[in-house]
């Protein structure tokens, strides 16, 4: 539960999450402006070292849900399937299990397996993975951007939507909305703390920012940048509902 606090005073227990992710942000941001071209590339390549620091936070944050599945009481149940847990708990650790097999090709380059020839003609990077499947991906074999609809399917424009959705939209409609607040109370939907749903929305608004800044080659590292604090971001949620439970305080 939330401290009382004086209006316009942040809780006390906001402040190390926000201190935390800001100087996160900040600090990896600040290599596009500090390191060569190069040196950026390289620590932000595929399978670098901001890729598979992405990837260990979504890990930690997938193994945090399923122990918060463990520890909470029953919202409901999946069909055939009785749940002893808060059932988004689980799918939120499902989901970031995915991500973060997803971000390693499933291991593909640290154990050294081929992609089967099924998977490599149909995958953009010739990878075993199904992010990079040319229907997900963002440009079509030629190169060129998708059409809007197309890029419906696209999994970063899926992914973007269901962090905005989510870490943001929900706990502003979830604050000013009494029946929507009772209906997600009833169901026991786990609610982001609109101040790390807002951090998830500056830290879109500085990739937009910096991409439209810095020289065109330094783009694919800013994306890459960008997810890896967003695992972060999601990782700190974990901790944050460890800690404060499911809702906070309006």
């Amino acid at each position: 539960m939330e401290h009382k606090n004086s209006a316009g005073q942040l809780p006390a227990e906001k402040v190390p999450f926000l201190i935390f992710a800001l100087v996160w942000i900040a600090f990896s941001y600040l290599i596009v402006f500090v390191l060569s071209p190069d040196t950026v590339g390289w620590v932000a390549k595929e399978d670098g070292i901001i890729e598979y620091i992405g990837a260990a936070c979504f890990l930690a944050a997938s193994v945090l849900f399923f122990v918060l599945y463990k520890q909470s009481r029953a919202s409901g149940s999946i069909p055939f399937i009785p749940m002893s847990g808060n059932v988004f708990y689980l799918l939120l650790g499902l989901a970031f299990l995915f991500v973060c097999m997803e971000e390693i090709s499933w291991g593909q380059r640290i154990f050294g397996f081929e992609t089967p020839e099924s998977i490599r003609g149909a995958n953009s990077q010739s990878e075993f993975n199904i992010h990079n499947l040319q229907v997900f991906h963002g440009e079509t074999e030629s190169g060129e951007r998708k059409s809007f609809f197309a890029l419906l399917l696209n999994m970063d424009r899926m992914f973007s939507m269901f962090w905005f959705s989510y870490c943001f939209l929900l706990p502003i409609i979830y604050k000013v909305s009494s029946p929507a607040r009772k209906l997600l109370d009833t169901m026991l939907m786990p609610i982001v703390p609109l101040f790390l749903g807002s951090i998830f929305v500056l830290n879109y608004a500085l990739t937009k920012g910096l991409e439209a800044i810095v020289d065109a080659q330094l783009h694919h590292s800013i994306v890459e940048i960008k997810e890896s604090i967003i695992a972060m971001l999601f990782l700190l949620l974990a901790i944050w509902f460890l800690r404060n439970g499911r809702t906070t305080s309006a």
